[in-house]
């Protein structure tokens, strides 16, 4: 009876409410007298064959990513928050050393084309307004 529903019965007079359930199976709620077909992809990674979902997966059938988790082509994958932070530190700081290096350059070339009025504070200022389409295009990518 027990391979009916889908349980793993340890022996005479177990309930099938507190049996586990078989591989690539979960219950639908908790203490359900049978267990249903996890669905697809990765369905041995979201029903282990216990009474909770696979690392990454929730809710109902195991259908679900965890916190933590995103979904990708079906399956939960990791968040990788602090590594995609990191990079987009990095590359921040790269732009803007690149803009400090463009704007130092510009002034040791053509320092005496810049008005005297022009102070580094302005040239700054119009040189970020100049860059910051690009700039939040590219943080946007």
């Amino acid at each position: 009876l027990c391979s009916k529903l889908h349980l793993h019965c340890r022996g005479e007079g177990s309930l099938a409410s507190t049996a586990t359930p078989d591989v690539e199976h979960a219950r639908l709620e908790q203490g359900a007298e049978e267990a249903r077909r996890c669905l697809p992809p990765d369905v041995s990674q979201r029903c282990p064959g216990s009474h909770q979902c696979g690392l990454g997966y929730s809710g109902i059938l195991c259908s679900s990513c965890s916190e933590g988790f995103w979904a990708k082509r079906g399956k939960c994958k990791p968040c990788a928050k602090s590594r995609v932070t990191r990079i987009w530190l990095h590359v921040l700081l790269g732009v803007v050393a690149l803009l400090l290096a463009a704007f130092l350059g510009y002034r040791i070339a053509f320092g005496r084309h810049v008005p005297q009025t022009a102070t580094v504070g302005r040239q700054v200022k119009r040189l970020m307004l100049l860059q910051a389409p690009h700039l939040l295009q590219l943080v946007q990518l």
